[in-house]
């Protein structure tokens, strides 16, 4: 299986323009976690390697390399650059659990080593956390734009 390595940067074509990922890390049970620098763009920047400084956000994990590999999503790698701080630990990823109601009632949260839950009404109503799956292409592109 192919895999990009943490700090490449991503060229994905969207919709209305270019768009960029960076891989922030590698999980040897998950393909890698990457962030979304905001923005869109006729044409590539030309300094790629000072795009990871800009408004960027952990989307989740996707095999993009395997995904670009298979045509599913039109990309390429443009690039390296350093890994903004805030962003070199892998990050907590969280699972919404539900009652049958469909409310969510606690969320397990889980940082790539250990896994834990907190039923705190704060911290299920109010997270920011990325969804703990492998997103499809299909996803990958609804939330690039």
């Amino acid at each position: 299986m192919k895999q990009s390595v943490p700090g490449d940067i991503i060229e994905v074509e969207i919709q209305n323009g270019l768009t960029y990922l960076q891989v922030t890390s590698l999980h040897p049970s998950y393909p890698e976690v990457i962030r979304h620098i905001e923005g869109v763009y006729q044409s590539r920047p030309s300094d790629i390697e000072a795009m990871p400084i800009q408004q960027s956000r952990i989307l989740g994990m996707a095999p993009v390399a395997n995904l670009i590999e298979s045509g599913s999503i039109v990309g390429r790698k443009v690039g390296t650059a350093n890994i903004p701080h805030n962003f070199r630990t892998f990050p907590t990823f969280q699972m919404p659990i539900r009652d049958r109601q469909g409310q969510v009632v606690y969320r397990w949260f889980w940082d790539g080593e250990g896994i834990w839950y907190d039923s705190n009404p704060e911290v299920v109503n109010n997270h920011e956390f990325p969804m703990r799956e492998v997103m499809t292409a299909n996803m990958l592109l609804e939330r690039l734009g």
